[in-house]
C-alpha cells in the first residue's frame, strides 16, 4: 500500500526515527516556514509498506459503533506485521477533518457528555485517536491516547482511504477505565446488540452484532498476557462483561435486560441466568397452536420458567395482537408463564413499579419491593437506562 498523502504538515520535533525510515525524499514535512526533508538514498520501498492514517478511538469510536449498520471492516490478519511503523503517522488536522467527513457520510452523531446523540460531528468537540507516544500533539480538534499494549490485528477496523477506528473489543476496554460501571454495562449491551441508531431520531435500524461477549474477553486476554502487566480498566470491564447480554434488538430491551441483571446494590434484580433473544423450540401441540416451530423470546428466566416480552411501537395492530395471543398459548402449554411489559409502561413511574411488583412476585424476590432503599435505586437505574429513549 502506497502513501495515502505526500505532503503533510508536521512539526519537526515529533518525527520519530521509524518515520523518518518510512519517509522518502519525495515526501516533505511542513515546520512553519520551514521545509525538511530526508536523504534521497534511502530505500524508495519502504514507503509501499506504510499507510499514514488516523486512527478513531475511545468516545469517538463508542459513538461511530452506535450507529453503524453494516459489517465492521476489520483489518486481514497480519495487517500490523507487515506495517510495523502505523501508529508512529503524527495525527494531523487535515487526517481529522478526513476523519469526520467521513463519519458524517455515514451518519454517526458525536456523544458530546456520555448523555446521548449531541448533534452533527462537525460541530462536536474534539475527536479521540490512538497514536504513539512519540507523535501525540495538542492540536485543535484532536484528543491524543496511547494504548499501553502491543497492538494486534484485532484491535482495528479500517472505514475507509486514511480512517481506521480501534475495533469495538478495544473500544470497551478503553473506555472502562473512565466510564461509570453501569455505563459500561450499556455500552456493552449496544457493542453486542442486533440494532444501530440512526439520524433525526429516526427509529434503529437492524444489525448483525458486530462483537460478542467472547470476542471482548479475548482480546482483553491477548493484550494483557505479558507477566506483570495489566491494561488499566481490565478488571472492571470483565466485571461488566459478566453482566453484558447479547443480540438485543432495540434500546429499549437492552435497558430492561439491563433492569433485569444488574445486582440490586445497582438497582437491578440481580438475575443473572436471564437470557435475552432466548429461543425456545415449540412442542408439536404448541406449535400447532402457534402455528410456528419456535419463538424467540425478548428475555428469559429459566429457573422461573418466565418469558418477558416488550411490546413497543408496532404490537398494537389486531393482526400482531393475534399472533402474541397465540404465542401465550402455547407457551402456556409449555408450562411457560408470559408477561407483557409495554414501553410507557417502562416510561411511567407508577406503571413501571406496577410492573416491577409483580415480577418480584413471580421470581420470588418480593422482599425487595418492600426495601425503600432498594427501590430508590432502581427508580435511579430506570432513570438512567431510558434517558434517551
Amino acid at each position: 500500500m502506497r502513501v495515502l498523502e505526500i505532503r503533510r504538515p508536521v512539526r519537526a520535533d515529533h518525527v520519530t526515527e521509524s518515520q523518518q525510515r518510512c519517509l522518502t525524499c519525495r515526501v516533505v514535512l511542513l515546520d512553519g516556514a520551514k521545509v525538511i526533508s530526508f536523504a534521497a538514498n534511502l530505500p524508495l520501498h519502504l514507503a509501499d509498506d506504510v499507510i499514514m492514517g488516523i486512527v478513531l478511538s475511545h468516545s469517538t469510536a463508542a459513538t461511530l459503533y452506535r450507529f453503524l449498520s453494516g459489517a465492521c471492516p476489520r483489518v486481514p490478519e497480519g495487517w500490523l506485521i507487515s506495517h510495523p511503523d502505523f501508529l508512529d503517522c503524527y495525527p494531523t488536522l487535515a487526517l481529522a477533518r478526513s476523519a469526520r467527513s467521513l463519519l458524517i457520510e455515514r451518519g454517526v452523531l458525536l456523544d458530546a457528555a456520555g448523555s446521548g446523540p449531541a448533534g452533527p460531528l462537525s460541530g462536536a468537540p474534539a475527536i479521540d485517536v490512538l497514536c504513539s507516544v512519540g507523535v501525540r500533539t495538542r492540536a485543535k480538534g484532536v484528543r491524543c491516547h496511547v494504548l499501553g499494549a502491543e497492538l494486534t490485528d484485532d484491535c482495528l477496523i479500517h472505514l475507509g482511504g486514511d480512517v481506521f477506528a480501534v475495533s469495538p473489543e478495544l473500544c470497551f476496554l478503553q473506555l472502562a477505565a473512565s466510564y461509570d460501571f453501569v455505563r459500561l454495562v450499556e455500552l456493552g449491551f449496544e457493542l453486542c446488540s442486533g440494532y444501530a441508531y440512526q439520524l433525526d431520531g429516526r427509529p434503529v435500524c437492524q444489525r448483525s452484532p458486530i462483537t460478542d461477549v467472547a470476542r471482548i474477553r479475548s482480546l482483553i486476554s491477548c493484550l494483557n498476557d505479558r507477566p506483570g502487566h495489566r491494561i488499566k480498566g481490565t478488571q472492571r470491564a470483565l466485571e461488566a462483561l459478566e453482566i453484558v447480554r447479547e443480540r438485543t434488538r432495540s434500546p429499549m430491551e437492552a435497558a430492561y435486560g439491563m433492569l433485569l441483571v444488574l445486582p440490586p446494590a445497582r438497582g437491578g434484580l440481580g438475575l443473572t441466568e436471564t437470557r435475552m433473544d432466548y429461543r425456545i423450540d415449540l412442542t408439536r401441540e404448541a406449535a400447532r397452536r402457534a402455528q410456528v416451530s419456535h419463538v424467540v423470546c425478548d428475555a428469559f428466566i429459566p429457573s422461573s420458567r418466565l418469558d418477558i416480552e416488550y411490546n413497543g411501537f408496532w404490537h398494537g395492530d389486531q393482526v400482531r395482537q393475534q399472533t402474541d395471543e397465540e404465542r401465550r398459548l402455547a407457551l402456556a402449554s409449555m408450562g411457560i408463564d408470559c408477561m407483557v411489559v409495554s414501553r410507557q409502561g417502562l416510561l411511567s413511574h407508577d406503571g413501571f413499579a406496577r410492573h416491577m411488583r409483580a415480577l418480584l412476585n413471580k421470581v420470588e424476590l418480593a422482599v425487595l419491593s418492600d426495601d425503600p432503599d432498594f427501590l430508590f435505586r432502581q427508580d435511579c437505574l430506570r432513570r438512567f437506562v431510558l434517558r434517551n429513549r
